[in-house]
């Protein structure tokens, strides 16, 4: 019976040991770099984000100027998704637009409304979209070295795109687009961009065909990243 006992308590020991042995194991993909500024490229999946905001906008166009300059502020909207290739270097396809505001002096020009003012022009008003793609480089990892825990990043872009009016007569047209995005770090995951732009269009947008008006806008956007890499900088 003893004999009985002692197996017993053997194989409990056993089975306690072997219920310790056990564990979950969480595996992280770190990456030592050495240097600040060597180029690491990533995953296809790794280092994209997302972005929506939005802003005002002006139009400078023909005519424009014989309009006060906040008749001609419209709001403008945009969603963004894009990827960091390298800490310097990124793309993005963007989506935005909204509305735009001008003015005329001919009556049967395109997008007017309403009629005639006291100086006989007449406000145009119309809604439209201008899809693009942008090259971003940001100048602080491409001159001062990655660092993720950066506060302040100036990030210019330039691009081009596809614009295309809702109001009649739809009217598409393409785009140049360029600006600087001011990026705030407020967590790992999220940004708060200032963005500066500007959209050059063909004539097709204006009342005179041989002049190409510019949009010009101010945008408040809220960047989210999802980023799958740990990239640790060990400073010599």
């Amino acid at each position: 019976m003893k004999k009985i006992l002692m197996l017993l308590a053997f194989a409990g020991v056993a089975s306690v040991a072997s219920a310790q042995q056990t564990m979950t194991v969480t595996e992280y993909e770190v990456i030592q770099v050495q240097d600040k500024y060597q180029v690491i490229t990533n995953p296809f999946w790794s280092n994209w984000f997302f972005s929506v905001g939005g802003g005002a906008q002006v139009l400078y166009g023909n005519n424009d100027h014989i309009g006060k300059f906040r008749d001609r502020v419209a709001p403008t909207f945009n969603v963004s998704v894009g990827k960091w290739v390298t800490p310097g270097f990124g793309l993005r396809l963007q989506y935005s637009g909204l509305q735009a505001k001008g003015f005329t002096t001919s009556e049967t020009a395109n997008y007017v409304v309403g009629g005639p003012r006291e100086d006989g022009s007449y406000k145009q008003r119309w809604d439209y979209m201008n899809l693009h793609g942008d090259l971003m480089i940001n100048l602080n990892a491409l001159f001062g070295g990655y660092n993720p825990n950066r506060v302040y990043e100036i990030i210019p872009y330039i691009g081009a795109g596809w614009a295309h009016s809702y109001s009649r007569p739809h009217t598409n047209a393409a785009t140049f687009n360029a600006g600087i995005i001011n990026r705030f770090r407020l967590s790992n995951a999220v940004d708060l961009n200032l963005e500066l732009s500007a959209t050059g269009l063909e004539g097709k947008f204006s009342t005179n065909p041989m002049l190409c008006p510019f949009c010009r806008s101010l945008v408040t956007n809220v960047s989210s990243s999802a980023t799958d890499r740990i990239i640790s900088i060990i400073d010599d």
